[in-house]
């Protein structure tokens, strides 16, 4: 092999000992940066698992920090890790409407506001047409979620199922809603009470065989005594993605253009960038996306070299 000590190699892999091996001593290395490894100790991940750029659902916009439900991937050794905050997961069937899971309840998504961070959803349930549609749980929003009630525009219907009498003592302005049932020869009625009412829950608890309370559009509460409560229901209420809830190196992420990672206990596994590498908490500036196919020719090239020295190797002068 026509080798000289001052020929030099590229991708950063200059062997010292060119003359003595032939120019094969950076064959492994070369290996392992065509497969992706670093060996700096940097990790990378599956790009795909960010969606780059916006998409619709329905009518609404879905992009970051929501991501689609079930697109995972492994970040770091973090099996399952996605690219979005905890509890933004929009599930998007073909032809379908977007919906997010709070708990083991579905709602309907309706809108997204990204300049002010709100989500407006609605339970499905009271979109179905009935007249008489209520309420029969409690929204929870589970504690690891990013997302908490609107305090400027959340309010509050209670509803009183299955109650043994037809007008509540010391409310006679309250009357049930049209909604009635029967136990057996018992006639049973139910209420709807706005939160701000002067009455308390332990009324409607003490006659009522259940009580949920279901948030509502504040704006909205005031057609209670005009349109009824079910054109309440159909708005639905709003839920914030609170920024103070990210680590702070998941705000420096976002703060470099990346994207943060979590784990499936909500728990901040690492800052994805464009460049399809994993930072600790923010993306270095000036790094672009190098495609597949370009990425394979560099990696190719100082096998070529390897192979062909006197095809592809250049001596210095």
């Amino acid at each position: 092999m026509n080798t000289n000590p001052r020929w030099a190699t590229i991708f950063s892999c200059v062997c010292v000992s060119c003359y003595a091996t032939g120019c094969s001593c950076c064959f492994s290395v070369l290996v392992a940066a065509c497969r992706g490894d670093d060996p700096s100790g940097n990790y990378y991940y599956n790009t795909s698992i960010c969606q780059t750029q916006a998409f619709t659902c329905g009518k609404v916009e879905i992009r970051y920090p929501f991501y689609l439900s079930g697109v995972t991937g492994d970040v770091q050794g973090n099996s399952n890790s996605y690219c979005g905050y905890p509890g933004l997961a929009i599930a998007c069937e073909d032809g379908g409407e977007p919906t997010l899971s709070l708990g083991n309840r579905d709602y309907n998504v309706t809108g997204i506001d990204y300049s002010n961070y709100t989500i407006s959803l609605v339970d499905p349930d009271v979109l179905k047409g009935d007249s008489c549609a209520g309420v029969d749980h409690n929204v929870t929003v589970p504690p690891t979620f990013y997302l908490n009630f609107t305090e400027d525009t959340v309010g509050y219907l209670l509803f009183g199922t299955n109650c043994s009498i037809p007008s509540l003592p010391n409310q006679s302005d309250i009357k049930p809603t049209e909604c009635a049932s029967s136990d057996g020869a018992r006639r049973r009625y139910s209420f709807v009470i706005p939160l701000n009412m002067p009455i308390q829950v332990l009324l409607l608890e003490e006659y009522c065989q259940q009580v949920t309370l279901a948030p509502v559009l504040q704006s909205a509460l005031q057609q209670w005594s005009t349109g009824g409560y079910r054109d309440i229901l159909t708005q639905g209420f709003q839920l914030e993605w609170e920024l103070n809830r990210r680590p702070s190196n998941c705000t420096k992420c976002d703060n470099s253009n990346g994207r943060c990672a979590y784990n499936q206990d909500g728990e901040f596994v690492g800052c994805l960038c464009a460049n399809g590498r994993v930072n600790d908490q923010e993306c270095p500036k000036g790094h672009k996306r190098i495609s597949k196919i370009g990425k394979e020719l560099l990696c190719w090239l100082p096998f070529h070299r390897l192979l062909f020295p006197d095809l592809f190797i250049t001596k210095l002068l």
